[in-house]
């Protein structure tokens, strides 16, 4: 799926209909992060770095590649 910077589907090799489109979020990169906004106004405010204060030491790092939503109803 190929879609443009203003959100219209510039190629779908599954598909021939192109006149689709898909909502686009505003976004920005801070810290290594991508951070989507999804409501109809821009955030008020900036976030606050996430970059460790000076001189501090990690001592092991752990990296997540895949997240999974989960609903349970336990009784």
């Amino acid at each position: 799926l190929g879609v443009s910077t203003d959100g219209k589907c510039q190629k779908m090799p599954s598909a021939r209909l192109l006149d689709i489109r898909i909502r686009s979020l505003p976004c920005f990169e801070q810290d290594g992060f991508v951070w989507m906004w999804p409501g109809d106004a821009l955030p008020a405010a900036t976030l606050p770095s996430l970059k460790p204060p000076p001189r501090f030491v990690i001592h092991a790092e752990l990296m997540v590649y895949h997240t999974v939503g989960l609903s349970a109803h336990c009784q």
